[in-house]
């Protein structure tokens, strides 16, 4: 049983763009956003790991239909708004899911067979052919998916980039460290689920608390760099994992430390990613965020994976098997680390020191 990220539905980002003004408001809107996140990320893991210990792993999903029958009930004390008639880009929709889907097949695919592999590259030229016709489609479709305006702020853009970045490292974080407690340690589910309550405790903490009050005194791009960089050292933190670790002091303040860094990194990017926008392309933007998590994530596990695969398999002869898998997540726990830290920098060089989330 693996953790999941915080949900970042783009509907109720974008209801909380259109109703809370940009400033402090907004800022406390989206930190308690961020929290409701960080704990039902707890209530799925304990759920979660009971259900798979307990019942069967096939009612993680089934359980998934009374959870969302109860939003769908709840929805009814929204506000009702303005209604717009729209034209869905199913062109760009097709272009940009299919291209993206053969761009992770290809990496998953090279991870056995090697990237010389006929298959690879045929997946890796459909998947560049096909995102170059979604760029295509969007500059010239009477309703682009991903209008350009969007994409003409440069602090927004960088944001952008930065949760795609975030989503890699957060992905891989989540698998490697599964395996290594299940696989390795040999941690039931349920205790899986309860190991991993430091980390959505730093990001409820950090999101729902700490971030908007720092907002309030830091620029958002302070804010996210120092804490990707406090994630970064989280991830640095798991590189002394071995298969005899102790959870409390290994697992505990990593995850600790990470989580907080990250719910601190989640307010700020969300706050640039949504500013200035129209309210009229408040869910696109806030689907772009949510997106850039998803594809992030999918691509930087399918090459984190590798990698990781490969260590295990490169160790010498005679290296125990607990040894030999630790390596390799020890070493994609270590590359996405690297990924955080990229993306802190990216943020650096993105976004501008004054956004409205500060005034």
């Amino acid at each position: 049983m693996a953790a999941a990220p915080p949900p970042r539905a783009p509907t109720a980002l974008s209801l909380l763009a259109t109703t809370f003004p940009a400033g402090p408001a907004r800022n406390k809107a989206l930190g308690v956003y961020g929290a409701m996140g960080g704990l039902g990320s707890v209530v799925g893991l304990l759920l979660g790991g009971a259900l798979t210990q307990y019942v069967s792993w096939r009612w993680v999903l089934f359980v998934n239909v009374p959870i969302a029958v109860l939003v769908l009930l709840g929805t009814s004390v929204l506000p009702r708004g303005e209604r717009e008639r729209g034209r869905a880009d199913l062109s760009g929709a097709a272009t940009a899911t299919a291209g993206l889907a053969a761009l992770v097949y290809a990496i998953n695919h090279a991870a056995q067979h090697g990237w010389r592999d006929t298959v690879t590259l045929g997946f890796l030229i459909a998947a560049a052919v096909l995102l170059i016709a979604f760029v295509l489609v969007q500059r010239s479709a009477a309703a682009p998916m991903l209008p350009g305006r969007i994409l003409s702020d440069r602090a927004r853009t960088g944001a952008y980039v930065t949760m795609l970045l975030v989503g890699g490292g957060m992905f891989a974080l989540f698998y490697f460290l599964t395996l290594y407690m299940q696989v390795v340690k040999g941690y039931p589910p349920m205790r899986t689920g309860l190991a991993y309550l430091p980390f959505t405790v730093g990001i409820a903490v950090a999101a729902g608390g700490v971030g908007p009050q720092l907002l309030s005194r830091l620029t958002a791009r302070a804010l996210t760099v120092g804490g990707l960089v406090l994630a970064t050292i989280g991830m640095a933190w798991f590189g002394a994992l071995s298969p005899t670790s102790n959870a409390l002091t290994a697992l505990l303040p990593a995850q600790l430390v990470a989580g907080f860094g990250l719910g601190l990194a989640f307010v700020a990017t969300t706050v640039v990613a949504i500013n200035g926008v129209a309210p009229q392309d408040t869910g696109i933007a806030s689907g772009v965020v949510n997106t850039s998590q998803q594809i992030g994530g999918a691509l930087g596990l399918a090459l984190l994976s590798s990698v990781a695969a490969a260590v295990t398999a490169n160790q010498p002869s005679g290296t125990a098997l607990p040894d030999a898998l630790t390596s390799g997540y020890v070493d994609g726990l270590l590359l996405g680390g690297a990924v955080f830290l990229v993306a802190a920098i990216v943020a650096a060089a993105t976004m501008g020191t004054r956004v409205a989330a500060s005034h």
